[in-house]
């Protein structure tokens, strides 16, 4: 169904962000970041259950080799993985290829992630967890996982950002349904969500959805959110093992470690400032906590390297008004949002700061004569 008029408290501070209809798989520009092989595979293991050949599947998405799935280790870009999705909506004839996929994630699919929250005490442990760990499953630079409690509903979902933000139906599905599924799996429930609601257009038929979530989806939302009843945060994981727990938190943070290896620190700031741009939280506090060191060792660290923590951020946001600017899809407002400015002029005075003309005169350079 779509959004009805009388939106919900979730929605009250997003009412801005109404995404329009969006391509069947996804829009433009395409989005940064990288996946994990283990995410790959299990959709190749779903392509084929559904009668489509691997070898098929990874010739017609272009983007992917065998060689490239050969270490785990590997870090693939998410729009590698877009196109995957496309490709096997298209050669399955399966629209909903991402619900199909979300029904089939095991802990493997998640990485260490998926083995950490099988052996956590409840399901709020294994919610708590997606922030911390989520990154082993695909980090895109748009945001991050939300959890948020309002009465008796907690909403697990995506951070709200522009309507211009890419979004791809088949991963938006594949995360909720994965999501869903998932923790029913682990708790042994089949308890229902109260509702289920995704950023993209309403598709044709929409029974799939119904039928998987057994509660009410809505479509054209700010964000991609599950909102279920907080009285289910109780719920007893089947395998829990306190001392498994913690060797899997182990494992879980050393994939981390060794996923983003070769990262600078440097490197690392910058993409953990991607994600925090958009939500207006990119403060040396925030990016310190997430690698968990005190902001002033990463003062310090950053200064032993020779830059400093608003020098990566200015020439983080530089760089990516100059790609924004490019993108006929958007305005001058989402521009800033993504940024992190509160306000369309302080972006405006910064810009002109760092290239010497208004964005507005730099996105007419950009825009062909039609």
């Amino acid at each position: 169904m779509e959004a009805s008029p009388q939106a919900n408290t979730w929605n009250a501070g997003w009412a801005r962000y109404n995404p329009p209809s969006s391509h069947p798989c996804c829009r433009m520009p395409q989005p940064s970041g990288t996946t994990s092989v283990a995410y790959v595979l299990t959709l190749l293991e779903v392509a084929s259950r559904l009668g489509v050949d691997r070898s098929t599947l990874l010739q017609t998405a272009g983007d992917l080799r065998e060689t490239d799935l050969a270490d785990p280790l590997t870090r693939l870009p998410i729009p590698a993985l877009i196109q995957l999705f496309d490709a096997a909506a298209k050669l399955t004839g399966k629209p909903h290829i991402g619900l199909a996929f979300g029904q089939a994630v095991r802990p493997a699919s998640y990485s260490g992630l998926g083995y950490a929250t099988m052996t956590c005490a409840t399901l709020r442990d294994a919610i708590d967890l997606i922030p911390r760990f989520g990154r082993l499953v695909f980090d895109t630079g748009t945001g991050e996982t939300v959890i948020e409690k309002s009465g008796n509903e907690t909403r697990l979902g995506e951070a709200a950002l522009p309507a211009s933000v890419p979004s791809c139906i088949g991963l938006d599905d594949a995360v909720l349904a994965g999501w869903v599924s998932f923790g029913r799996w682990i708790c042994g429930s089949d308890a229902a969500p109260l509702r289920v609601e995704f950023r993209h257009r309403q598709p044709v038929d929409t029974t799939p959805y119904t039928e998987l979530f057994g509660c009410p989806v809505v479509f054209n939302m700010p964000a991609n959110s599950v909102i279920f009843s907080s009285a289910l945060l109780d719920l007893r994981v089947r395998d829990a093992d306190p001392h498994l727990h913690l060797a899997m938190l182990k494992e879980a943070e050393a994939q981390l470690d060794r996923a983003f290896a070769g990262l600078s620190l440097q490197q690392r700031v910058r993409m953990l400032l991607s994600e925090l741009l958009p939500l207006r939280e990119a403060q040396l506090s925030s990016v310190a906590m997430r690698l968990n060191i005190s902001a002033r060792t990463l003062q310090r660290r950053l200064s032993e390297e020779g830059c400093s923590f608003t020098y990566l951020m200015e020439g983080l946001r530089r760089d990516l008004a100059e790609r924004y600017l490019r993108e006929p899809n958007l305005n001058l407002v989402d521009v800033a949002l993504l940024l992190g400015f509160a306000e369309q002029s302080s972006f405006s005075h910064a810009f002109r700061d760092w290239y010497g003309c208004s964005p507005q005169e730099y996105h007419l350079r950009q825009t062909p004569f039609s």
